[in-house]
């Protein structure tokens, strides 16, 4: 029971603090955030606790989701699903977890979480981390690697046009609207909407278990690892490497998240919404 004191009070306060605001300002429920600085490929662990649920049917962990999406995709991507306890104590407090990861750096805020199974306009709000333009390797932080920014030269983004006119026709193949462009002997760069998104690279000889000091020491512990692949988040770049087909060698896939959202709701605009909005 005394562990609950603490957070009972912190509830009371809140409810007291919010008899004194007007109606339309919500009530700030108190959150924490760690850590406040962070590397690129750091996660940050968001959590707060209100208390009991008030409104049924509410699906509460789908609701933190959606409002962390909705509000602050452009800077962080939700890891996993947030974890929410709601305890078998009399008193049934609701207790919220996530785990979020940076998409880029700088001073980046966490969107405020509407406590909708709470009646009443109550957010949990946490002040803006600070995100490096680093990633940490093994303890110490590094200078990001070029991967985050191009390939082979060639940023992301980059107009296929003009790497078209650089290179032999026979390295160009177009298979509907994307364009795949051999820029290197194992590099193959693929352009979606004429821009550069993403590319895949094939290395013989060499197998993941060979390759994998390299790879840690280049974009540091993976964020997945399954049996044959492992997967790197840096930012916006999406970096997999998964044992070839036959189990010699190595596939590299470099992704561009950012490009390819972009490309989707365009996609989503012109095939859904334009033809919904027809005749207005």
């Amino acid at each position: 029971m005394r562990l609950l004191i603490p957070v009972l009070c912190v509830c009371a306060a809140v409810l007291s603090a919010g008899d004194a605001k007007p109606a339309n300002q919500p009530i700030l429920v108190n959150a924490q955030v760690a850590p406040h600085e962070t590397a690129l490929n750091q996660p940050v662990r968001l959590e707060f606790t209100t208390m009991p649920r008030q409104v049924d049917g509410i699906d509460i962990a789908a609701a933190v989701t959606n409002a962390l999406m909705l509000g602050g995709s452009e800077d962080w991507r939700l890891l996993g699903k947030p974890l929410v306890v709601e305890s078998d104590a009399k008193i049934k407090l609701v207790s919220v977890s996530v785990t979020l990861l940076p998409r880029r750096s700088g001073d980046r805020p966490i969107p405020d979480v509407p406590i909708s199974w709470l009646q009443g306009n109550y957010m949990a709000h946490v002040s803006p981390v600070k995100v490096l333009d680093r990633i940490q390797v093994a303890g110490v932080t590094r200078e990001l690697p070029k991967e985050t920014d191009s390939l082979s030269g060639w940023k992301w983004g980059a107009d296929s046009e003009e790497l078209e006119k650089r290179v032999p026709p026979s390295q160009v193949e177009k298979v509907g609207e994307r364009v795949r462009i051999k820029a290197e002997e194992n590099l193959v760069l693929e352009f979606v909407d004429k821009r550069l998104a993403q590319a895949t690279m094939t290395v013989a000889d060499i197998d993941l278990e060979q390759a994998r000091i390299s790879f840690l020491e280049r974009w540091g512990l993976p964020m997945e690892e399954t049996q044959g692949q492992l997967r790197w988040i840096l930012g916006w770049t999406v970096i997999t490497a998964s044992t070839k087909e036959g189990g010699k060698g190595i596939v590299l896939l470099f992704q561009r998240e950012d490009i390819l959202g972009n490309v989707a709701k365009s996609q989503v605009k012109t095939k859904v919404f334009d033809v919904l909005d027809r005749g207005r």
